[in-house]
């Protein structure tokens, strides 16, 4: 290896400003689960495994938010449609909306069902018991018999809508367009014919929208742009009389920033919509009620929400770059549910909530993680029950279509340092290096130890993963010392530091690959920032990223 062409590729790599992106792939395989697994009658549920390390599923659960979920994921395969006019996204949208028209077409009354299930299922006992509390109705659908379960919410409505305002969009079909009108007009016949209560077959109310004039006008916002014939004035009615309060339920609701977190998920997938598609002066009070809820939840981490700001408010590169660190960072969560209990770990301000936002890697498992408080300290199941992953595939496919994410090739990014702060002669700093291709598709990894980002006088290591190997550059910074094979009794050392190979190692899993490097450093070094790039074997690269500091007494 010569040196020179080594310093070439670092003042190369100093330069560089490469566009992290989360992983397409990463998203297709997630799509291809949803319809493999999540999707036994047509609607999204979750499939539940006979043990924690099994592929064997005993079950469906969830089923009470299918049709929610089922809207959401609407929402991203039309969203992938428009960015990648993939004919796979596609017939996935119609298969949804397949899917949302049975929860239509079972109740007999244009009702919103929750779920559907043939009474003929094997899980169909399971889950007819689990969704009890809700009711259970028997209808035939195409000569089938079906149990549907009833006593249907708001949400499940909202989140239907917004699939539906969100496909009518982006996927130019006609038939598409048509059967989006066809449905969210039964939908919206049914709600403003029952004054807008949630009318059950035996003539009682599950719930009512007569309290949240923000989805009211929601709902007939999306009506007006789906069937404008038919909405239009309806909309335009509604909106004079109600547009002024919009903002008052949602005051309401940011008082509490950790109960009931799931109504900001609700909130944002409706201003959404209200929002985009008002282009009168009533829109002043639509983005009041924004802007209330936004100054809540803009700090949460919070990849989905960041994604509908960017649709709202256009660019902001320190937003859309945290959008794309917390998609990576939900690729490192468990796609099953097990048990996470953070009390005694974190700092806690009550008895389930922590302080400030939990990091996405350490937050609860749970069905779509948005909606779920960022500061819930414990909670989960057994690590059997499968989430469907459009917690991932929503904001990803949004931000193709918005400009947040890179259509190309996926470069490595340097992630974590431990411990990332303290002091002392010596550490053995742990390096976590993420790639969305696997780990074994990582190449090189810089490591610069010194005040500032610079390559003399500084601790400042080569490692090539290949061959498990590190240099450490001179003083000057323009040659090596090495190389050093990890785990060998060896080590390098220049002025600022000394690196001993025989307790540094290197180890991968999955996405991540971890390297120890021992490291010690002279008496009086002072304060040292830790900076770390990554490339992979197509030599790409993200910017470097500063992940750490020690002092050295």
């Amino acid at each position: 290896m010569k040196a020179w062409n080594l310093w070439l590729r670092v003042i190369v790599a100093l330069a560089a400003a490469v566009i992290l992106s989360a992983s397409e792939q990463d998203a297709l395989d997630i799509s291809r689960n949803i319809r493999l697994h999540h999707m036994p009658y047509g609607t999204i549920l979750d499939p539940w495994f006979a043990t924690s390390a099994s592929d064997e599923i005993v079950g469906y659960t969830r089923c009470g938010d299918s049709a929610i979920w089922t809207g959401h994921y609407l929402a991203a395969e039309a969203f992938r449609y428009k960015a990648t006019g993939s004919p796979d996204a596609l017939n996935n949208v119609k298969t949804a909306l397949s899917g949302l028209r049975s929860l239509v077409d079972v109740t007999g009354t244009d009702l919103l069902a929750r779920c559907l299930v043939p009474v003929s299922s094997e899980y169909a006992v399971g889950i007819t018991v689990e969704e009890a509390h809700h009711g259970i109705h028997i209808s035939n659908l195409n000569g089938v018999p079906y149990y549907w379960v009833g006593n249907t919410s708001r949400d499940q409505y909202c989140g239907v809508f917004f699939g539906l305002g969100v496909a009518f969009d982006m996927v130019e079909d006609s038939g598409v367009r048509s059967d989006i009108s066809a449905l969210g007009t039964r939908l919206l016949d049914f709600l403003t014919g029952n004054g807008w209560n949630v009318r059950m077959p035996n003539g009682s109310y599950s719930t009512t929208f007569l309290i949240r004039p923000d989805q009211q006008l929601t709902l007939l916002q999306i009506g007006r742009r789906i069937n404008p014939g038919r909405f239009s004035t309806k909309y335009a009615v509604s909106r004079f009389f109600d547009a002024t309060s919009v903002s008052v339920p949602i005051a309401t609701e940011v008082l509490d920033d950790h109960n009931s977190y799931f109504k900001f998920n609700l909130d944002t997938i409706n201003l959404y919509n209200l929002i985009r598609l008002e282009s009168s002066s009533f829109n002043v009070f639509y983005d009041q009620a924004y802007n209330i809820m936004r100054r809540t939840t803009d700090d949460h981490g919070n990849a989905h929400f960041n994604m509908i700001d960017r649709a709202l408010r256009g660019a902001d590169a320190a937003r859309d770059a945290a959008t794309r660190a917390y998609l990576r960072d939900w690729l490192l969560r468990p796609r099953r549910d097990p048990y996470v209990d953070l009390r005694g770990q974190i700092p806690a301000c009550g008895t389930d909530r922590a302080c400030s936002p939990i990091p996405i890697v350490e937050r609860v498992t749970t069905d779509f993680l948005w909606q779920r408080s960022p500061f819930l300290l414990y909670g989960g199941g057994e690590g059997k029950v499968e989430g469907a992953g459009i917690d991932y595939i929503l904001p990803y496919w949004m931000g193709r279509y918005y400009g947040v994410i890179s259509a190309g090739p996926q470069p490595p990014e340097a992630i974590w340092v431990s411990p990332s702060e303290g002091s002392g002669a010596s550490a053995n700093f742990r390096i976590g290096i993420w790639d969305p291709n696997g780990y074994a598709d990582i190449a090189v990894g810089l490591v610069v130890i010194n005040q500032t980002l610079a390559a003399d006088k500084s601790c400042y290591v080569y490692y090539d993963r290949a061959q498990h190997s590190i240099w450490l550059a001179n003083d000057s910074g323009n040659a090596w010392f090495g190389p050093a094979v990890l785990g060998t009794a060896a080590a390098l050392q220049n002025g600022q530091c000394r690196i001993d190979a025989g307790n540094s190692s290197d180890a991968g899993t999955g996405e991540v690959l971890t390297l120890n490097l021992q490291t010690s450093f002279p008496a009086g070094a002072g304060l040292k920032n830790i900076y770390v790039y990554a490339e992979d074997t197509a030599r790409l690269g993200t910017d470097w990223k500063r992940l750490g500091a020690w002092t050295v007494p």
